[in-house]
C-alpha cells in the first residue's frame, strides 16, 4: 500500500470512529470547557465576519439553493454565533469534539450552544483546526464555510473584482447553473467559488463542468479559487470513430495499458510535464479524495479514474478522467515518450468502445484532437448529448479477454477489426 493510500485509509478510519461515537454518545465524557481571553482584534474579526456573512446570505447567487442539512447547520451556526460575545472551547479530543458538535447543532442549552459556536468561529479565524475531527463532519463543514466566507470578505476588502459570473457555492442547485449556461445567460465559460471541496467538485463533474482553478497570490499566501468551466465548445468523439496511425498502433507491441493502478503517479506525471498550471496541491488533494474515498463525497454513481501506459515496467503516459453513466471526460494527461500519449488515447478508445460508452468528452478544442477525428460541439448540443449518455450506466474496465498486460496488442487489433467492420458497413 502506498503512503497516499495510507493517508486516506487513516481518514476513513477516523470517520468510522467518529460515526461510532455519534451512534453511542454515552461513550463520550461530559463536555469539558476551556475558556480563552479574547483580544480586541479577535472580537473585531468575528464581528466583521458575521456582518459580512449577513450580506452574503442575502446575495442573489443564493436565491436558488438546496436546503440540505449542511445549509441549515450553517444558518443556525451563524445565528447563534451572533447572539453572544463570549467564547468557549474544548480540547482536541474526539469525544470532546463530538460533544461540541452535538451541543452546537442539537443542544438544549442555548447559552452554551452560542458560546461554543462563537469559539468554533474564532478557531477558524485563528486557523486552529482540530486533528481529531473527520473531513465530512458537521464541525469541519462549518469550518470550511467560515473559511470560504473570509475569502469572500478579503476579496471584497481588497477591491478585487473577480469578473467570473456567477459565484457558485455548494448550496446552489448546480442544475440551475447549468441551465443558465445552456441559455447563454452568463458571459464567458466559467463560474467561480471559494470552495475547493471533493464533494462539490464531484457534483460539478457529474453536471458536465471541468473544475479547474486559479490562485490569488495576495490572499493568505496564495488562495486557490475553484473555476468550474463549461466550455462554449467541446471536443467530442464516439470511441470507434478515432483515427489511428500505423505509428501509434505499433506502440502496442512494447507498451501496455492499465486502469486505476497508479492514480497518484499519473497526477504527479501531469504536474511534472505541464507544471502546476491549475492542478494545485489543494485540487490534487480533493481529486485524491474523490478517488480514494468516494463514499466521503457521496459518489453513488460516477467515478474518477486513471489510465496508465507502461513500457518495461515504467509509467510513460497517462491521464485522469471522469465517468458518469456512459460518458467519459478526459481531464488532463501527460506523456514521456514519443507516441506514448497517442497510444494511450488509442487504447482508451478501444476500452470505451468495448464497454459501450456513448460519449468521449475530450474537453477544450486542440488541433491534435481534431486530427484524431473529434468533432467540435457547441455547449447546448454537448449538454444534451452528455445528459443522454449520463442516463445509461457503464463500468470503466478493461474487457476480461484483454485484462493481461500482454494482451494490449490483442486489444488494439480487435479494435481495428471493429473499425474495419464499421467502415465496410458504411461503404456497402
Amino acid at each position: 500500500m502506498t503512503s497516499t493510500e495510507d493517508v486516506w485509509e487513516r481518514e476513513k478510519s477516523l470517520s468510522r470512529e467518529w460515526n461510532s461515537y455519534l451512534e453511542d454518545l454515552a461513550r463520550c465524557k461530559g463536555i469539558e470547557l476551556v475558556s480563552r481571553n479574547l483580544g480586541f482584534g479577535d472580537i473585531r474579526s468575528v464581528l466583521k465576519a458575521l456582518k459580512f456573512t449577513e450580506s452574503i446570505l442575502s446575495d442573489a447567487c443564493l436565491q436558488e439553493i438546496s436546503h440540505t442539512n449542511r445549509w441549515k447547520n450553517l444558518v443556525k451556526f451563524l445565528k447563534i454565533s451572533n447572539s453572544t460575545e463570549e467564547c468557549m472551547f474544548v480540547e482536541d479530543r474526539m469525544d470532546q469534539q463530538i460533544k461540541r458538535q452535538v451541543e452546537i447543532f442539537h443542544g438544549n442549552d442555548p447559552e452554551l450552544s452560542s458560546k461554543l459556536a462563537k469559539g468554533l468561529l474564532l478557531s477558524c479565524i485563528l486557523q486552529i483546526i482540530p486533528n481529531s475531527v473527520p473531513w465530512n463532519s458537521d464541525v469541519m463543514q462549518v469550518l470550511r464555510d467560515v473559511d470560504a466566507i473570509f475569502t469572500l470578505l478579503m476579496l471584497s476588502e481588497s477591491g478585487c473584482s473577480l469578473n467570473f459570473n456567477p459565484l457558485v457555492l455548494p448550496y446552489n442547485k448546480i442544475e440551475s447553473i447549468v441551465s443558465a449556461f445552456k441559455l447563454d445567460l452568463f458571459p464567458g465559460e466559467t463560474c467561480w467559488s471559494p470552495y475547493v471541496e471533493g464533494d462539490f467538485m464531484f457534483r460539478l463533474l457529474c453536471e458536465g463542468f471541468i473544475p479547474i482553478a486559479i490562485k490569488i497570490e495576495w490572499i493568505m499566501d496564495g488562495k486557490v479559487i475553484l473555476m468550474p468551466k463549461m466550455h462554449n465548445y467541446r471536443c467530442c468523439i464516439k470511441p470507434l470513430e478515432i483515427v489511428m496511425t500505423k505509428k501509434g498502433k505499433r506502440c502496442a507491441k512494447d507498451m501496455n495499458v492499465t486502469l486505476n493502478c497508479a492514480f497518484n503517479e499519473v497526477l504527479n506525471g501531469i504536474v511534472e510535464q505541464h507544471g502546476e498550471n491549475w492542478l494545485y496541491p489543494e485540487i490534487r488533494r480533493e481529486f485524491e479524495r474523490i478517488y480514494y474515498a468516494p463514499e466521503s463525497v457521496g459518489a453513488t454513481s460516477g467515478s474518477l479514474n486513471s489510465v496508465e501506459v507502461w513500457k518495461d515496467g515504467v509509467l510513460v503516459a497517462g491521464e485522469i478522467g471522469f465517468v458518469v453513466g456512459s460518458a467519459y471526460t478526459s481531464i488532463s494527461g501527460f506523456h514521456k515518450l514519443p507516441s506514448s500519449g497517442t497510444f494511450q488515447m488509442y487504447a482508451l478508445a478501444a476500452i470505451l468502445h468495448f464497454q459501450s460508452f456513448e460519449l468521449w468528452d475530450l474537453g477544450m478544442i486542440l488541433p491534435y484532437k481534431l486530427t484524431m477525428g473529434a468533432k467540435t460541439v457547441g455547449r447546448r448540443e454537448f449538454l444534451e448529448v452528455f445528459y443522454e449518455a449520463r442516463s445509461t450506466e457503464r463500468i470503466l474496465e478493461i474487457p476480461a479477454e484483454f485484462a493481461s498486460p500482454t494482451d494490449t496488442l490483442d486489444l488494439i487489433q480487435a479494435f481495428c477489426k471493429e473499425q474495419n467492420i464499421r467502415k465496410n458497413e458504411g461503404s456497402a
